[in-house]
């Protein structure tokens, strides 16, 4: 942390944790301290929140792949989709220099998670996101991003 701080070709710090993690402490003291020395260094930290997961009973390609003509009906409940150890939010209010990057609505809609949208598959397996799926977020990603920077 401190050989990062001290570097001078570094403009920010974009940052992500899986919300599924277990910690011996407070989680979220944790990383507001860790984001509060980066800060004290100069490099403003943005901090993406972890995305929602498929049940886990199966892939979510797999279930398209049995449901080619009604991909919907492998689309999950947004309501216990997040993983409960997500300390994003929290993290952010200790340390609030910090910009939270929130992508939820791009994953659940109305209460509701598909698994594609349009022709494209989110996940590439019981909870990592397709690399095309990421790749059509890039735009919002950048305008959110930028938002972020104008904000601090």
């Amino acid at each position: 942390m401190d050989d990062l701080a001290k570097r001078k070709d570094i403009d920010a710090v974009i940052t992500s944790n899986w919300g599924g993690s277990t910690f011996v402490s407070d989680p979220a003291q944790g990383l507001a301290a860790a984001w509060g020395k980066l800060e004290d260094a100069g490099l403003p930290v943005y901090a993406i929140v972890d995305t929602p997961r498929p049940p886990q009973d199966s892939y979510a390609r797999d279930c398209v792949e049995q449901n080619i003509n009604n991909p919907e009906a492998c689309s999950f409940p947004e309501k216990g989709a997040y993983e409960k150890g997500d300390a994003t939010k929290a993290a952010a209010k200790l340390e609030p220099r910090v910009k939270v990057l929130d992508f939820s609505d791009q994953f659940c809609v109305a209460g509701t998670c598909p698994v594609v949208v349009g022709n494209v598959l989110i996940y590439r397996d019981k909870h990592h996101i397709s690399d095309t799926y990421m790749s059509t977020l890039v735009p919002v990603f950048g305008q959110r991003l930028q938002q972020a920077i104008d904000s601090k």
